[in-house]
Order: C-alpha cells, then structure tokens, then sequence
C-alpha cells in the first residue's frame, strides 16, 4: 500500500520528467538537421565556391587562351611589331659598315650596266636627246615632243626613267657615305626601293585624280614632263656618279653640292614649265592647283625630312 502510495505521489514529476525529454530530443534533432555531419561543404562555403567559379567563367570568357587572335588589340601590336621591324633593319643599314673594296666592286659593275642601257638608249634615238635637253626650257619643243611620244611610243623614255631611278640612288648613297661615313651596301637597295616606291605612289595617285575630276590630258601631260625630267636628270647623274665613286673624297663632296644645285635647278625648271603648259587648267581654279601643289610635291618631301631626321637616320 506504501508502495502504490509513492508512486501516486510521483507520477506528476514523471509526466514533467517525460515531457523534459521529448523535448530536448526535439532540440536535438533540430540542431541535427542545421548541422548534418554528413554534409561534406558548408552551405556558406558552397556560396563562396560557386562566387567564385563564376568570376572564374567571367574570366575565362574574357581572356580566351583559345582564340589564336584576340579582338580588339591584334591590329596594335602587330603595327608595333612592323613598326620595330623595319626600324630594326633599317637602323642596321646605316649603323653595319661593308667592305670598301666590295662596295667599290659593286659599284664598279653597277656603273658599267648603267652606262651601258644609256648608250643603249642615246643610240636609239639621238635627236631625241636634243630634243629632251632643249625642252627643259622651251616649252613649244616640250609639247612637240610630247606629241610624238603619244603617237611612237618610244622606248628610250623608259629606259632612261628606270636609270633615273639607280642614278638617283647611287647619288643619295654617295651623300650619306661621305658626310654621314654609313658605307653598308644595303643601304642602296633600300635608298633605290624608296624612290620607286615615292614615285608609284605618285604617278597611281595622278591616275586616280585624274579619273576622279576628268582631267586625264592635263595629268598625262604632267606625268609625261616628270618623265622627261627624270631622263634628263640620269643623262646627268649617271657621269656624276661615277665621279663621286672614283675620285678623292675632297673632289667628291664639291661634284655631290654641284648635284644638289643641278637636281634643285632642274626640279624648278619642271614646275615652272608645268605651271606655264597648264595656264588654262590653274587660271581658272589657283586653289585646286596650289592645293595640288602641297599635296603632291611640297608635303610629302617634308614629311619624309622630319621622319628622317626624328629617326636619327639624317
């Protein structure tokens, strides 16, 4: 009876006691779920993780180390790199020095081609050689001659255009020899290629001015007097080069400023001439042919003095 009183009497702390249990196991099982240890990452650092793979895949799609040629700034670096290459050879020409005894061999062969296409191209036609001198000056004769140009198609003109070329080089080549003391035999390749490359420019340019505003006759005009006076100029320069080659460096830079004068005398003797022959076409627009004028003959010999001398090849 005792015993059936005591637990009547505990019994509400067994029902307080049950109670604490269930919850504390509810607790636990709470804090479970919050906490799995069988959850390898945490949910914080699966966020950090996939941040962080995103701004790799923004990167990633950014830089492409796929792609053979990125957009955007190819053109730059290779302009850079073209830039520094012909740079780097042509600082090599005027730095490197040759052979003496090899340039003057070259030189040698050099001369006796040249002087063989020009006895080549007098013999074709030596009254059109008179004719070619007298025309510097007189324009009714540059006209004639221009005619009859038109009407045979003489190979003489080429032939001495193309010498004008080489003579004009060998002349430019000897100047820098023997007041800047560069004697690299490439320099002359890159001198000659220079010239012809500034004369095609010029002569494509004039075809396409021409086409352009419908003065095909004033432009074949113009081209056909820089021709005669590139003729006129290899008659002259080819004897003169070879002076300067073969002679005492003293004698060789008076003949080089006595070159300088004849080339300046006979560039201006050619626009003059020009200017008279093309009276008609500038008296009623002197814009356009002044406009012409520093485009075409002024501009781009100053443009290339400055690119020289900034470069520290003049």
């Amino acid at each position: 009876m005792a015993l059936d009183l005591n637990l009547y009497v505990h019994k509400p702390l067994l029902r307080h006691f049950h109670f604490i249990v269930v919850c504390l196991l509810g607790l636990n099982l709470m804090v479970a779920q919050s906490n799995n240890p069988f959850e390898i990452i945490p949910n914080n650092a699966q966020k950090k993780d996939t941040s962080t793979k995103s701004n790799l895949e923004s990167s990633v799609k950014e830089v492409n180390p796929f792609e053979i040629q990125p957009s955007g700034k190819v053109s730059d670096i290779e302009i850079i790199v073209e830039k520094n290459f012909l740079e780097r050879h042509v600082d090599k020409a005027f730095v490197g020095k040759s052979n003496p005894n090899e340039i003057n061999t070259m030189l040698l062969w050099l001369m006796i081609f040249m002087f063989s296409i020009l006895a080549l191209a007098i013999n074709i036609n030596r009254n059109i050689v008179t004719k070619l001198y007298k025309s510097t000056y007189n324009l009714n004769l540059f006209n004639s001659l221009y005619r009859e140009n038109k009407e045979e198609n003489r190979l003489m003109f080429p032939l001495l255009y193309g010498l004008y070329f080489a003579a004009l080089g060998v002349f430019l080549y000897q100047a820098i020899v023997h007041f800047k003391n560069h004697n690299n035999a490439i320099l002359l390749v890159y001198i000659i290629m220079g010239i012809v490359s500034i004369y095609f420019i010029r002569h494509v340019s004039l075809k396409l001015l021409a086409g352009l505003y419908g003065i095909g006759k004033e432009v074949d005009h113009y081209l056909f007097n820089i021709v005669c006076y590139g003729s006129v100029l290899a008659i002259i320069l080819i004897p003169l080069d070879f002076i300067i080659i073969f002679s005492r460096s003293e004698w060789s830079r008076k003949i080089l400023y006595l070159g300088v004068v004849i080339i300046v005398l006979t560039y201006l003797l050619r626009q003059l001439k020009e200017i008279m022959a093309s009276s008609g076409l500038w008296s009623r627009s002197i814009f356009h042919f002044l406009l012409y004028l520093c485009a075409f003959e002024i501009t781009p010999l100053v443009l290339l003095y400055v690119y020289l001398q900034r470069q520290g090849w003049v």
